[in-house]
């Protein structure tokens, strides 16, 4: 049994129906290595992504002092499988009600992209029961760090249009992570 399931979804999940509108919201609680617990985060934005049809985009974060989304912190989960099964479940319930939609989640750095794909990648077995999770390179990153120079800051070769549905089978190098994760409900 994988970490995902183990986490029970039930026990961590409040249940937040009340709590679909636009946006959609939720907040919940989680610890970090640390041992301290915090408050989190859950937004589903309530318009449709400017380049990506039927597409609304996820943000995931700590609620800082004006009750709004740090997108930046840095922060060590106690269970990443929890922090997971929590925005699956979220996303699950969005979705259930909103068949015509899709879920799009984009990282604001390669350190974020890389611990994203390989959390999904990880519990893909898992999370491909109830999802079909696509992976698309949407954009050029024009702020790659000093340590990331380009000849060509431009590098066009690294732009996939298409979504590639992600599997256990895949097996792509991490120069080539997809920066852009799609998720579509399944039929259940």
């Amino acid at each position: 049994m994988s970490q995902f399931e183990e986490s029970n979804h039930d026990h961590y999940y409040d249940g937040a129906r009340s709590a679909i509108k636009e946006p959609a919201v939720l907040d919940f609680r989680t610890a970090l290595q640390d041992g301290r617990v915090i408050n989190m985060r859950i937004q589903i934005d309530n318009e449709e992504h400017e380049f990506i049809k039927h597409v609304y985009e996820l943000k995931l974060g700590p609620v800082d002092n004006k009750g709004r989304i740090d997108s930046r912190s840095e922060l060590v989960f106690a269970d990443y499988s929890i922090v997971l099964s929590t925005v699956m479940r979220f996303a699950m319930e969005y979705l259930t009600l909103h068949p015509d939609r899709l879920i799009g989640i984009n990282s604001n750095n390669d350190t974020r992209e890389h611990l994203r794909y390989d959390i999904i990648m990880r519990e893909i077995e898992q999370v491909s029961r109830y999802f079909e999770v696509y992976g698309l390179n949407l954009y050029v990153r024009l702020n790659a760090p000093v340590s990331m120079e380009y000849e060509n800051s431009f590098n066009f070769d690294e732009i996939f249009p298409e979504t590639v549905l992600l599997s256990k089978e895949l097996n792509i190098p991490v120069s080539n992570l997809y920066n852009y994760i799609v998720l579509k409900l399944k039929a259940i």
